[in-house]
């Protein structure tokens, strides 16, 4: 059965192929973008992170 991510890992050149090498790039099918990610993740981070460290 052919999904988007079977698309997406078994066409030739793979956008699999394309993302290990430029993941910045390359969005995997019904995923978000790294850059989106980095920022979510950025923001848990000093979410977390500032309350200890002015605690202090």
């Amino acid at each position: 059965m052919d999904t988007p991510l079977t698309n997406f890992i078994n066409n030739p050149p793979t956008q699999m192929d394309k993302f290990w090498r430029t993941p910045w790039d390359v969005t995997v099918p019904n995923g978000e973008q790294l850059s989106d990610f980095q920022q979510r993740i950025d923001k848990a981070w000093r979410r977390l992170l500032i309350p200890i460290a002015l605690s202090k």
